[in-house]
């Protein structure tokens, strides 16, 4: 009896031993996969306001550096979100600390549109400085890796395209088409359109009278531009546009030109000359 007993004792004590080695190899198995989701803002993300240092509003878009180490620590207190790695938001208003926000837009953000040649990268950057005007641009930089989502210490800016402020050439779309070249489609208005390079006083002469302000969009315009900074124009499209008695008899001439008042009218860059060249003769007397 005494033997059956110890046997039972035995038994009951090797089975206490397997579930506990079973439990703890379980809590190492859940330990060893646990999943650590990375920061939103990562150490090596650049701030937007650093960007907004590389060009200025009334800089003449020419190539420029700078030294990114020294600008982050600048802005260090300055938060931003980063939606996706190759984006970043900075808003005046998510700041919690009282802080000096002069000459500083109260919105900033960039995107890395993709690689080009050369190590260079094609960026857009969008920023308001307050009131109804957001300015966006477009620009080559090189110094900010894809592969490994860095950048090194210095951001080198190696071509640069103004896009302006909705129909004052607001960028609609930046697109990379070959290794060594890139797409912008800007807005235009009716004296952008007529004036589109001419010099600047014949432009003046040509298109008074014709409307030009950051609400009076009449179409865009796509521009092909290399890694070097030579930009060309491809095409042209011009919204449809009812007449109205309200309208300067320049803008009813350019409409019988182009029928756009009557359905969307698509140019290539030939037939813009020819527009331009017809509506200096028949339009601008």
């Amino acid at each position: 009896m005494k033997i059956i007993q110890c046997l039972i004792t035995s038994l009951f004590l090797s089975l206490l031993l397997l579930l506990s080695a079973c439990t703890s190899q379980a809590t190492d198995s859940s330990s060893s996969t646990t999943v650590r989701l990375p920061d939103s803002t990562p150490s090596n993300a650049i701030n937007p306001l650093c960007l907004d240092r590389l060009l200025s509003l009334n800089s003449k878009f020419s190539p420029g550096k700078i030294d990114l180490d020294d600008c982050q620590e600048r802005f260090s207190e300055y938060v931003f979100t980063q939606p996706s790695p190759w984006q970043a938001v900075y808003k005046k208003n998510d700041q919690v600390k009282i802080k000096n926000f002069e000459e500083l837009p109260d919105y900033s953000r960039y995107e890395i549109i993709g690689q080009m040649q050369n190590n260079q990268v094609l960026m857009s950057y969008t920023a308001n400085y307050g009131g109804s005007g957001t300015f966006n641009h477009a620009y080559l930089v090189q110094g900010i890796s894809l592969d490994n989502n860095n950048h090194d210490s210095e951001l080198t800016q190696t071509v640069a395209i103004e896009g302006g402020d909705r129909c004052f050439g607001s960028i609609e779309k930046l697109s990379i088409i070959a290794p060594d070249q890139f797409e912008v489609r800007r807005k235009m208005t009716a004296s952008a359109l007529l004036g589109y390079g001419l010099p600047v006083k014949k432009a003046a002469r040509i298109t008074k009278g014709l409307p030009d302000c950051a609400l009076c969009c009449i179409g865009s315009f796509t521009e092909r531009v290399t890694v070097t900074g030579k930009r060309e124009l491809t095409s042209v499209t011009l919204y449809p546009k009812q007449s109205r008695s309200s309208d300067s008899e320049k803008e009813r001439c350019l409409n019988q030109l182009t029928e756009a008042n009557r359905y969307t009218v698509l140019l290539n860059a030939e037939e813009m000359k020819e527009l331009q060249i017809k509506f200096i003769a028949e339009c601008a007397k």
